[in-house]
C-alpha cells in the first residue's frame, strides 16, 4: 500500500543496539518501506545509552521521540515514579535536559546525516506538561 512502517527499540527484548539490530535486520529482509524511530530514551531500559543507538542505526532513522530521564544504581526502587532496567537499575523521567541523557550527542547525530524529519517530544515526567514542553523546546534548539 505505499506506507512505511517505523519500528521502535522497545522494553526489554526489542531493544539494544544488538537485540533491536537483530530484530530490525529480519524486518527489512521482508520489506522495503520501513525505518526507525530512534527514541533518546527506551535505550536506557537495557542499560545502553543513545547516541551510539542513533549512531547504529543513523541509514534508517525516519523518525524521533526525544526525552530524559535520571538514573540511579542499585536493587531496591528509589520510590515513586522509579521504572526498573535490565541490569536492575532505575530510571525516573524527568524534564528534557535535566537528566542524563547526552542530549548534544544525540543531536550531533541527526545533524551529521542531515536529519529533517519530524521530532516529537516525549513528556511522561511527572512534573506539569507546559513545563515540559518549554523546556524541551528551550534544550533541544540549543543543539539543532
Amino acid at each position: 500500500l505505499g506506507i512505511p512502517c517505523l519500528y521502535e527499540d522497545q522494553g526489554m527484548y526489542v531493544n539494544g543496539i544488538e537485540g533491536f539490530g537483530r530484530y530490525f535486520a529480519e524486518v527489512k529482509k521482508r520489506a522495503s518501506n520501513v525505518g526507525v524511530c530512534a527514541d533518546s530514551g527506551n535505550i536506557m531500559f537495557v542499560d545502553e545509552t543513545p547516541a551510539p543507538f542513533f549512531e547504529a542505526f543513523k541509514d534508517d532513522i525516519k523518525h524521533v521521540h526525544m526525552k530524559d530521564y535520571l538514573w540511579k544504581e542499585g536493587p531496591e526502587s528509589p520510590g515513586k515514579y522509579w521504572l526498573p532496567t535490565r541490569g536492575g537499575h532505575w530510571l525516573r523521567p524527568v524534564l528534557t535536559g535535566d537528566g542524563v541523557i547526552d542530549l548534544k550527542a544525540c543531536m550531533d547525530v541527526l545533524k551529521s546525516i542531515g536529519y529533517d524529519g519530524p521530532l516529537a517530544l516525549e513528556l511522561d515526567h511527572p512534573e506539569p506538561f507546559e513545563e515540559g514542553v518549554r523546556q524541551a523546546i528551550k534544550h533541544l534548539r540549543q543543539y539543532f
